[in-house]
């Protein structure tokens, strides 16, 4: 069955679709304390998390380097830990459970939203699915995109949005029914940016084919 609940600063995800919303949803958050919530797997049958941001707005990250220093959305620990910040609406991401991750071993999954970059406003809305096994992306997969087109995006892509760094993953595309192939081009003249160690990064021209 499925069950549909929310919860902010402080809660439990104890069911298969939660809803993680800032203080105040739907108005701009502007506290500076973090806000923490437990993810506990549903039951045995539960491979993946997928985190739908809906909305999404906090710190950016450094400059220099791309790091998340202040602000952040931290996804679980150690080495295998998620972090995200800037503006992500309308992006998704992945959390495997599989029995050789270190997931599974405990029963939760800590989700922290780090407050560091001061006083200003912030606004979340994360649609926390635990999948099952028939649902679930192919293995080592942080996005998994399933429509017949769509646009597939840089995390923190926007007009003033800076590039987060250690972006090492894996984007897939679901083959469905009656396709053969895929066509990859970039929505605009600046959209597709591959920079060198130094000098001119490369662009792609948006005519072009990848």
């Amino acid at each position: 069955m499925l069950v549909t609940v929310e919860v902010s600063c402080g809660g439990a995800v104890q069911n298969n679709l939660t809803y993680f919303m800032s203080p105040g949803f739907p108005e701009l958050w502007g506290g500076e304390e973090d806000c923490n919530i437990t993810i506990e797997k549903t039951h045995a049958g539960i491979m993946q998390l997928r985190i739908d941001f809906l909305h999404f707005t906090i710190g950016q990250p450094n400059r220099t380097t791309g790091d998340c220093d202040e602000d952040a959305m931290i996804l679980g620990d150690g080495d295998s830990k998620f972090t995200l910040c800037g503006q992500n609406h309308g992006q998704h991401a992945g959390s495997e459970k599989r029995e050789d991750s270190d997931l599974p071993g405990s029963k939760t999954i800590n989700l922290s939203m780090r407050m560091r970059a001061g006083d200003m406003p912030r606004i979340w809305l994360m649609r926390l699915a635990q999948m099952p096994l028939a649902y679930t992306a192919p293995h080592n997969c942080l996005q998994y995109y399933t429509s017949d087109n769509g646009t597939i995006k840089t995390f923190n892509y926007a007009s003033n949005g800076r590039h987060l760094a250690s972006q090492d993953y894996k984007a897939c595309i679901r083959r469905n029914s009656g396709f053969c192939s895929m066509r990859y081009t970039p929505c605009d003249s600046r959209s597709f940016r591959i920079g060198p160690g130094s000098g001119t990064p490369l662009v792609m021209d948006p005519s072009g084919m990848l």
